[in-house]
């Protein structure tokens, strides 16, 4: 795995940044950043891991922003045994967020 460039870090950073902001529409990383499992493993970690953030977003927004993100990786991936590598991750993260307060 490559490490991930510039323009890449920039991309991740602004995502992560609208979020912790509870931006309405945070700006998604382009398709090739988010292919990236290292790309995918910081947003886990930066976002989305149990002990990533203090305090963290309401849990209608996190869901609903991680619901996104996750159909964005979907849609990007071309070769599912080469790209998906967080995939179970996120989607315990997403079950995790659902249980984790009422969301109705």
């Amino acid at each position: 795995m490559a490490a991930l460039t510039a323009e890449q870090q920039r991309q991740l950073d602004r995502f992560c940044w609208q979020y912790l902001q509870l931006d309405l529409a945070p700006e998604l990383p382009d398709d090739e950043t988010l292919r990236d499992a290292e790309a995918q493993e910081l947003l886990y970690h930066r976002l989305f891991a149990p002990d990533a953030t203090a305090l963290s977003p309401p849990p209608r927004y996190q869901l609903r922003v991680l619901k996104q993100l996750i159909a964005k990786i979907e849609s990007c991936i071309k070769d599912w045994d080469e790209h998906v590598s967080i995939q179970l991750t996120l989607g315990h993260s997403a079950s995790h967020t659902q249980g984790a307060g009422h969301l109705g």
